[in-house]
């Protein structure tokens, strides 16, 4: 199949978890956090339709709001993102970290909107916390979690199809009900949180490209 391509922006929150060694705590959680990256993608689908030669997304992932400094932080990934002019945005998980603080999420998130709509999937700290709640909020914002489930993006009679799993680490996942409603050969963006089950997606052959978040912009955590 013809291959074709979209834009992938990656408004990057570096978020620092609890836990890291002593000596780099105070640079992963004081200094990395407020750092702003826009990384740009151009990625090849296969099977992509003409019709969304140069399609853009927007991916966010691990905002970890948990206090004022957290929330601007957010609130400026955001304008970034809305900045790309994207069809779509995609948030891939943790939302949270500890607790969750409803005004301070919508207040971040609040003004995200696009035109192909914005989705998401929980993350391991959404479920460590209290999912529900995080679920309840992310409604209220108008996105649409595709928890074991897929859409289709349509242009005309062309489209592909956004899919996503819940959290693996939780073992939440469930690859076949996320796939269950796409077409055989269809072009599927796989959402999910971690990357851990990418070495069993890639094998079926049914995903075009997988989007996660979780590895915060390549911080490693020493065994």
């Amino acid at each position: 199949m013809t291959r074709r391509s979209f834009l992938k922006y990656a408004a990057g929150l570096t978020s620092a978890a609890a836990g890291a060694a002593v000596c780099g705590v105070g640079y992963m959680t004081l200094v990395e956090p407020g750092w702003h990256t826009l990384e740009r993608s151009t990625i090849a689908v296969r099977g992509l339709p003409e019709a969304f030669d140069g399609y853009r997304l927007v991916q966010l992932s691990d905002i970890h709001i948990m206090g004022e400094r957290s929330e601007r932080i957010v609130s400026r990934a955001v304008e970034l993102a809305l900045a790309q002019e994207p069809d779509a945005v995609l948030i891939t998980g943790d939302y949270v970290t500890g607790h969750v603080d409803a005004d301070r999420i919508v207040a971040a998130l609040g003004g995200l909107a696009a035109p192909d709509g914005v989705w998401t999937v929980m993350g391991n700290h959404d479920h460590w916390t209290d999912v529900g709640a995080v679920r309840e909020i992310v409604r209220s914002l108008g996105f649409t979690e595709l928890r074991n489930a897929s859409a289709p993006i349509e242009r005309g009679a062309d489209r592909f199809w956004l899919a996503g799993v819940d959290d693996i680490w939780e073992r939440k996942h469930d690859l076949e009900q996320a796939l269950a409603d796409v077409p055989d050969g269809a072009p599927v963006i796989l959402k999910a949180h971690e990357p851990d089950n990418a070495d069993d997606v890639y094998p079926t052959g049914r995903v075009a490209q997988q989007v996660t978040g979780h590895s915060l912009g390549g911080q490693q955590r020493q065994p």
